[in-house]
């Protein structure tokens, strides 16, 4: 990504910069949880959630970084629809139908399946980006939460 000329000047990018989701967040499970809670307050419907996420994509004036802070593009082929399918019949509209619609219980251990964790990343960087002091504390737990710690098997 290039630089405009204020920022080639300074040498660095002064837009607010939002970091993309990594492996490590997409499998854990409090992230996870946090992430489709703050989708399920939305109230966007399932058909409409990738042209949601394309607005927020548009509208949105920083850029993304990874996690050596270099500056990402999104790679939003992740959200279309396969070929020659139509929205109706596409399977992906059952996807946000379960992920972003649908509260998760409070007794399942939420995970996202191999083949869906580039439509999370996304979902999730753009929530991210879209509402950053929500998501400043998905996965994290309060320094008061006194519940006993899951046993490990």
């Amino acid at each position: 990504m290039l630089y405009c000329q204020t920022c080639q000047f300074l040498g660095c990018c002064r837009k607010p910069k939002c970091p993309i989701v990594t492996d490590l967040e997409i499998a854990n499970e409090r992230f996870i949880r946090c992430v489709r809670a703050t989708a399920l307050d939305q109230s966007i419907a399932s058909r409409a959630w990738v042209e949601t996420l394309y607005d927020w994509l548009r509208d949105y004036s920083g850029c993304f970084a990874d996690t050596r802070g270099r500056l990402v593009e999104l790679d939003m082929s992740h959200l279309e629809y396969p070929e020659g399918e139509e929205k109706d019949e596409a399977p992906y509209a059952r996807w946000y139908h379960d992920f972003c619609n649908t509260p998760c219980p409070p007794n399942v251990t939420p995970f996202v399946r191999k083949e869906a964790w580039e439509r999370v990343r996304i979902v999730a960087t753009l929530l991210r980006a879209t509402y950053p002091v929500r998501a400043s504390t998905w996965g994290k737990v309060p320094a008061n939460d006194n519940r006993p710690p899951k046993p490990s098997i």
